[in-house]
């Protein structure tokens, strides 16, 4: 199975995860394009009149859907099949900075499938700065324990992110919520 098929399979597999168990319509969804940055290329007076989104396609991407259409992307995860390359470290968290310009509140990772006896690589973590998480499976299908842990991992991002976007809109209401510290936790298994 090559890297876009299993990326295709993970998805089908995690789409009924998310249907359930949430009160958030979310959705995953394999090879979307998502928004990194604006171009102007023209004006008129003051006002853009001529503007142009400038997009990187995800390997999977999770996403809230809201009324008449909407939505908002919530998790990206990059996926990598057996091994990943310092590159693709690199890579990804260029990839995660330019998303999180755009979407601030996004919530971004890797997965990586068919990683045999091996675990999470030192590149990885040392290139992958803007990661929110990274998880490894042993197989490109994961165990039962991979996937309760994979799912579980994916709702608290999605949370995460709800949160974080929650803050950021509602920072200046008399009313909002009050919060005095803001941690990115350090979990692992």
């Amino acid at each position: 199975m090559n890297e876009r098929e299993w990326v295709l399979t993970v998805t089908e597999r995690l789409l009924p995860e998310l249907l359930t168990g949430s009160d958030l319509s979310l959705s995953a969804i394999a090879g979307r394009r998502l928004s990194y940055g604006t171009e102007v290329h023209e004006y008129s007076g003051s006002d853009r009149s001529d503007v142009g989104s400038v997009d990187y396609e995800t390997d999977l991407m999770i996403c809230e859907n809201r009324p008449e259409g909407r939505w908002v992307p919530r998790v990206v995860i990059e996926c990598k099949l057996g091994r990943i390359t310092t590159h693709d470290a690199l890579t990804y968290a260029a990839k995660a900075v330019a998303h999180r310009h755009v979407h601030p509140y996004l919530r971004y990772g890797m997965l990586i499938g068919g990683r045999e006896h091996y675990a999470i690589p030192g590149r990885a973590v040392r290139h992958g700065s803007e990661f929110d998480f990274i998880a490894t499976w042993k197989a490109e299908v994961p165990d039962g324990e991979e996937w309760r842990i994979f799912v579980e991992l994916i709702r608290d991002e999605v949370l995460a992110s709800c949160t974080i976007q929650e803050l950021m809109r509602e920072s200046r209401l008399p009313g909002r919520k009050r919060y005095t510290v803001l941690q990115r936790k350090l979990c692992l298994g």
